[in-house]
């Protein structure tokens, strides 16, 4: 029980000192656009028309995932606007493990819209922290190229809701260039994303 008031204790520190942090910090301009390159996406569909509980996906592209946002800020410490993005990963697939040959060619393809908000936490003029949230729609296509005899190509599409959630970006630069990284999981990249942003 102690544990958890002494957690609530320190969360309440952190959320309450960096509110103080971006309400004091320096005043970024009103507009802003990025464009990002992302680790794998998100996946938003399973099987891959045969039956093989045991297929495995190797071999992927890491960096695939290209992204442009755009945000206006609507108080210097908060900022609203949307993203698009599109990736298109590619797999060997494996339908038994242990092998050393693969069986067929799994590529994907994703658009998506999000609308987005960012809260920026730490502001100077040369260097920014922030926190980065958006949920929308994807639409995706999967198309499987079977090297096997007897196996037909497989495509099939989706429409499926799609997210990011970035809890921790650190962003470098001058006030009105800036390369940035960020932490974070969804249809933008999982893991981390790496951009160049500009405020005007």
């Amino acid at each position: 029980m102690k544990r958890k008031y002494l957690f609530l204790l320190m969360a309440s520190v952190f959320m309450a000192t960096t509110d103080v942090l971006a309400q004091k910090g320096y005043d970024y301009p009103k507009h802003e656009v990025s464009a990002t390159l992302g680790a794998k996406p998100l996946e938003h569909f399973s099987g891959y028309g045969v039956d093989a509980p045991h297929a495995e996906l190797w071999d992927g592209d890491l960096l695939c995932v290209f992204s442009a946002e755009y945000f206006y800020r609507v108080k210097p410490w908060l900022a609203v606007g949307g993203i698009a993005a599109y990736s298109k990963p590619r797999y060997d697939l494996f339908l038994t493990q242990m092998q050393l040959v693969r069986d067929a060619e799994v590529r994907y393809y994703y658009a998506t819209l999000m609308p987005a908000v960012r809260y920026d936490w730490h502001r100077r003029k040369h260097f920014g922290m922030y926190a980065k949230g958006a949920i929308g729609v994807v639409m995706g296509w999967q198309k499987i190229n079977y090297d096997l005899p007897g196996h037909d190509d497989y495509f099939r599409r989706k429409l499926d809701v799609a997210f990011q959630l970035s809890p921790f970006g650190l962003e470098l630069g001058s006030p009105h260039v800036r390369g940035f990284w960020e932490f974070g999981a969804g249809d933008q990249g999982n893991f981390f994303l790496l951009g160049l942003r500009c405020r005007f």
